[in-house]
Formats: C-alpha cells, sequence, structure tokens
C-alpha cells in the first residue's frame, strides 16, 4: 500500500512539472518598426551574457511599418540589440519579452 501512494505522490508530482513547462518554455516577441529607417539586424541575448545572440531577421530587413514576431526560448528578461540599416545601433537592456511587444521610433 506504501508503494502505491509513493508512486501516485511521484506520478502527481511529474504530471506538476509537466504542467509548469510552459510557462518556462519559449514565448512569442513582435517588433514593430513604427520608425522610419529599416532594419538590418536584431541581437537577443539573456542580460547575463556577454555575447550577443544570432541575428534574428537573417538576410532580411525590418522596414518601416511592418512587424515580425520571434519565437524566444529561454527566460523573460533580455538584452536586445538593434542595428540600422545605415548603421545607427541602439540597445535596450532588461526587456520583458514576455510582458511587452518591441516598438521601434528610429
Amino acid at each position: 500500500m506504501l508503494k502505491k501512494a509513493s508512486l501516485a505522490l511521484a506520478f502527481a508530482f511529474a504530471a506538476t512539472l509537466a504542467c509548469a513547462a510552459p510557462t518556462l518554455a519559449s514565448h512569442n516577441l513582435r517588433i514593430v518598426n513604427a520608425g522610419s529607417h529599416a532594419v538590418q539586424t536584431i541581437n537577443i541575448s539573456g542580460v547575463n551574457r556577454r555575447m550577443w545572440g544570432a541575428d534574428l531577421l537573417g538576410n532580411n530587413y525590418l522596414f518601416p511599418g511592418q512587424s515580425a514576431n520571434f519565437t524566444i526560448g529561454e527566460g523573460c528578461l533580455e538584452d536586445l540589440r538593434i542595428i540600422y540599416r545605415n548603421g545607427h545601433t541602439a540597445t535596450q537592456g532588461s526587456f520583458d519579452t514576455c510582458r511587452y511587444d518591441l516598438r521601434l521610433n528610429y
């Protein structure tokens, strides 16, 4: 009887972890270019990381009036670097990608 209770408790704990996993899983971030300059590069990095992540746009641009959705695979607080086609660079530190979309106004 004790073994059945232990198995039931272990299963309940595992089921709780499985239900909690989506809150820790990936989420979407929408970036809107509401400015007048094309974006050439978007990099995202965890707040405590030393290196920028890969360019999310690849070989594409985010032109004025366009928006793009990206999947963020880690935590909510991220540092973002935006490099515009004309070379202007903007950074946003500790941006909450779980709660907010990013609106670019340059």
